[in-house]
């Protein structure tokens, strides 16, 4: 009787182990499970991320650039361009974020190069959103006596970037 007992009680004692690593391999494969499918949304986000600064590369390379060759033929008329803007010899485009990487590649100053000029046009091009949440950027331009490394000009202008369906409208 108490064999049949202790038998008994060890099948008992052997179920609940049995249920016990059950449950703790479930618990395991469930962890795996969240933690895979976190990989999976932030995936698909920043896959979303891509596609939507592609489509805002896209909408505004062109209009970065016309709004740009606007605002100097601006500053040409009032005659706040210096003489140093006409003696570039090299543009150089400092990027500070992927947007502004893959924007920086479409960028062109509006001027000529001159082969043999005295300074060189530093173009920092940063992103950022605006309090009303539309995407912007800054162009921080600083021309450079290539002499003396001295800042001789800059100016900074921010450009709301383009991003739905209805024509832009530039800044007159």
């Amino acid at each position: 009787m108490i064999a049949i007992f202790l038998v008994i009680k060890s099948n008992i004692i052997m179920k609940i182990k049995i249920v016990g690593m059950f449950l703790i391999l479930i618990s395991i494969l469930g962890g795996m499970n969240l933690l895979f499918l976190d990989d999976i949304s932030n995936s698909k986000q920043i896959k979303k991320s891509k596609i939507r600064q592609n489509k805002i590369i896209q909408k505004n390379r062109l209009i970065i650039n016309e709004l740009w060759r606007e605002d100097y033929d601006r500053l040409l008329k009032s005659g706040k361009i210096p003489i140093a803007w006409v003696k570039v010899n090299k543009v150089i485009y400092i990027p500070t974020d992927s947007l502004t990487a893959e924007l920086s590649a479409y960028l062109k100053a509006p001027l000529l190069i001159v082969k043999n000029g005295d300074y060189r046009l530093e173009v920092t091009v940063i992103s950022h959103i605006s309090e009303n949440g539309k995407t912007q950027i800054l162009l921080q331009q600083n021309i450079i006596d290539i002499q003396n490394e001295n800042t001789v000009w800059e100016m900074n202008k921010t450009y709301n970037l383009y991003s739905g369906s209805k024509r832009h409208k530039f800044n007159k």
